[in-house]
């Protein structure tokens, strides 16, 4: 099995409190939520934003994009 298999943060996570959004804005479209994929992707909603989320992981040395 995988580590990302058995990673406790990846799902679907609702998004509850903001020290900047208050609740009518960050659920203004629909429910806030992140998702956090076993493929190093996710999506992430709130308010009008809604993107794509890369969260692959780099080695300190590589060179960025």
């Amino acid at each position: 099995m995988s580590a990302a298999a058995t990673c406790p943060v990846v799902g679907r996570w609702r998004i509850v409190g903001s020290d900047t959004w208050d609740r009518d804005y960050r659920d203004l479209v629909g429910p806030a939520y992140i998702t956090i994929g076993r493929r190093g992707h996710g999506e992430l909603a709130f308010g009008v934003v809604n993107a794509a989320l890369d969260l692959s992981q780099r080695h300190p040395s590589s060179t960025p994009c």
